[in-house]
């Protein structure tokens, strides 16, 4: 396994490899990564780059790197960066920790304190990302939407000791918390695929006894999980809410809560008016858990102790009682909230991750948290990942290169650095040189791609990676439902063109870096709305004839000097447009300006002319249509043999045992599941030939509806 300093060293090196291709600091690069990382998780994804440094009239500092919110428990964040890039690994002492806070904390004192008038007056530049933290931050706070401000600190180095107090505690009588990252925190982060740090939580110091939470053991016939019913006090969800947000929330449920949520007003109202009925009206949350601790007291069992809580239904109760007790400063001692925990061992934790989406999804099939909040583990991601991996699908052999090099797709968070991690040296060099570093296609990018290049829609990819995968993951499942030829529409030819894409925002985005009125704001929006309107304006002009011409891009892998030349006018006409358009603009803040529909609207009204060499990018409609159709055959054949293949996961003895539970009574199996299963068994026995992918597939929804059930299956 590589070690800490190998990691470190690589984690380094690519931040300068970005830093060099986007024009940037190797401290911005870093900051941008580490965020771009939390943002795949569901964190902090709302993330603005933003370098400030001033120094007041007293002589005291501001400085901070970025800031971002977290919707889903109404948190406002500033980040701070320490960065040497040194090749050793530096201690970061608590006595940095604290200065860099407080250099901080002074920005939003003022921003949120008497003096804030002054301060913009003096400090500030409208169009500039601290400009809109600071509206941002007067917004949020005058209606009663920062529950909390927390400072993220993050580090190339290695913290020595965990910050135990500082002596801010509110800004303005907002609390305050802090998130320390140090380059130890991004290892264990990599190693464990992403995985979130271990909350052990001791219940009782939530708790106005001290006691616990009385509960009750629901007898299970099998060893995977154990289940409880127990009751906890709604101003004990409010407080552990409180204290840890959203890291409780099983990211399903916080990717509902950051993109759907509204304020439930009968949640509210009961929460007020009638406390002491909020266990009889709401039907209360579903946690899991790696494990628990019990006591034996005089009124009971009790959970004293909670391993990695996670709420995977619920959040919108959860939230609503944290923000009552906030905004209303409601009195939550009345209200009491049913629980039922799920207790799964925490040996393997490849199959509980999936059993906690199976227990997520169930848990939720009866509330407005839709199939696409699932999509990480959605079949479509499944056939990318398999396109990825097709000689169709590699990059062409450029700059005399002796090999084709892959775009790495990476399904799951971490999967990259997995596959180096665990091998050789020589087989993780032989590894990269086949997978570059910025061949890599994450989930989050991908939506971002297609969202520019095939819906564009800047307007929501500005809203952040999260609420931008969900708005693409709605429109995938609906496509992927319709039929097996829209199926076919994710082939080979899908996968060049978003890869084409992925060159394209990168060399554009050095664009950007390059021109001389770029002084580090808004690149990923104009970036952004400079693509989507390129390809905005083909289809508007050309669109019944001729379509982009990807392959421009991807048989270079790169793009030409004049189409560098086009996006250089493009990204600067964009820039200015974004800080200084008034059109039906209600705020001066350029991040929120750019999350607006209006605000793409408007652009495309304008009256912009785009070179006429933009018909060097354009072929003949019936040209790609015609390598489409191609390739949507070529890809029906394969998606044919992967059904049938994937009947072969499973033994006779599964599908035996499918049989029996699809005649038990009450059991969701149709007749045509039914007659499917027989068919499988007969193909198994000798007795029937291959069935078609139709029959699998029923065959497979049934097994999974019996997995679901908690049928035990062999293999």
């Amino acid at each position: 396994m590589i070690s800490l300093p190998d990691f470190r060293s690589d984690f380094i090196q690519n931040c300068r490899i970005e830093s060099q291709e986007n024009g940037q600091g190797d401290c911005a690069a870093f900051v941008e990564r580490v965020m771009e990382i939390f943002g795949e998780n569901g964190f902090w994804q709302d993330f603005q780059p933003c370098f400030f440094s001033k120094r007041l009239k007293n002589n005291a500092e501001v400085r901070f790197d970025g800031f971002a919110t977290e919707e889903a428990e109404e948190t406002l964040c500033v980040v701070i960066a320490s960065y040497s890039g040194m090749e050793q690994i530096q201690t970061v002492t608590q006595t940095e920790i604290i200065r860099s806070i407080e250099r901080a904390s002074r920005f939003l004192q003022n921003a949120l304190g008497p003096k804030k008038l002054e301060f913009k007056k003096e400090n500030l530049e409208i169009g500039h990302p601290a400009f809109d933290l600071y509206t941002l931050a007067n917004e949020l706070y005058s209606k009663q939407e920062i529950q909390k401000i927390k400072f993220l600190f993050i580090t190339d180095g290695q913290i020595s000791d965990r910050l135990k107090s500082l002596d801010i505690k509110t800004i303005n009588d907002i609390p305050v918390a802090f998130d320390l990252i140090d380059i130890k925190y991004l290892y264990e982060v990599a190693v464990l695929s992403g995985e979130r740090e271990d909350l052990d939580i001791d219940i009782t110091k939530f708790t106005a006894t001290a006691e616990g939470l009385i509960c009750v053991e629901i007898p299970q016939s099998i060893d995977l999980f154990r289940c409880y019913l127990a009751v906890i006090p709604g101003s004990t969800l409010s407080a552990l809410y409180s204290e840890y947000g959203s890291k409780l929330l099983e990211g399903n449920v916080r990717s509902f809560l950051t993109t759907k949520r509204a304020v439930n007003k009968k949640i509210r109202e009961t929460i007020l008016q009638k406390p002491e009925y909020f266990f009889v009206y709401n039907n209360g949350i579903a946690v899991t858990s790696t494990g628990i601790e019990i006591v034996q007291t005089s009124s009971g069992p009790r959970i004293t102790n909670i391993r990695n809580l996670q709420i995977i239904n619920g959040g919108q109760t959860t939230a609503m009682l944290a923000s009552t007790a906030f905004k209303d400063k409601a009195d939550l001692a009345a209200v009491a909230v049913q629980m039922k925990l799920t207790v799964i061992s925490s040996e393997n934790k490849e199959h509980n991750a999936d059993l906690i989406q199976q227990i997520s999804r169930s848990s939720n099939s009866q509330n407005p948290v839709n199939n696409a909040d699932f999509f990480s583990n959605h079949p479509f991601q499944q056939q990318i990942k398999q396109l990825s991996e097709l000689g169709d699908c590699e990059a062409p052999r450029v700059n005399n290169m002796v090999y084709r090099t892959r775009w790495f797709y990476e399904r799951s968070n971490g999967e990259y650095n997995q596959k180096k991690m665990f091998s050789t040296p020589a087989k993780a060099k032989k590894f990269e040189e086949r997978n570059p570093k910025k061949q890599i296609i994450t989930k989050t990018s991908l939506a971002k791609a297609y969202n520019l290049y095939y819906r564009h829609r800047p307007d929501i990819v500005s809203k952040g990676a999260m609420t931008n995968f969900c708005k693409f993951a709605d429109e995938i499942s609906v496509i992927w439902d319709r039929s097996e030829n829209d199926k076919a529409r994710f082939n080979p030819c899908f996968y060049r063109q978003i890869a084409s894409i992925h060159i394209l925002q990168a060399k554009v985005g050095g664009i950007v870096s390059s021109q001389a009125w770029y002084d580090g704001s808004y690149r990923a929006n104009v970036v952004a709305y400079s693509i989507a309107w390129f390809f905005e304006q083909i289809e508007e002009k050309f669109g019944k004839e001729r379509v982009f011409n990807y392959h421009k891009i991807w048989d270079k892998q790169t793009i030409d000097d004049d189409l560098c030349e086009l996006f250089k006018e493009l990204t600067s006409y964009i820039y200015y447009y974004l800080i200084n358009d008034k059109d039906g603009r209600t705020t001066t803040n350029v991040t929120q300006w750019c999350k607006r529909e209006i605000c793409w609207t408007n652009l495309k009204k304008k009256d912009y002319l785009f070179p006429t060499l933009i018909e060097n990018y354009l072929v003949d409609r019936k040209i790609i249509k015609e390598e489409e159709k191609t390739e949507k055959n070529n890809s029906k054949n394969i998606s044919e043999i992967n059904a049938q293949t994937s009947i072969f996961t499973y033994k006779l003895v599964d599908w035996k045992n499918l049989w029996n539970y699809a005649y038990l009574p009450k059991k969701a199996i149709s007749e045509s599941e039914k007659n499917a299963i027989v068919a499988i068994i007969k193909m198994y026995e000798g007795r029937g030939g291959n069935p078609p992918k139709r029959v699998c597939d029923m065959a497979l929804n049934a097994m999974q509806k019996a997995y679901e059930d908690g049928m035990q299956i062999a293999r």
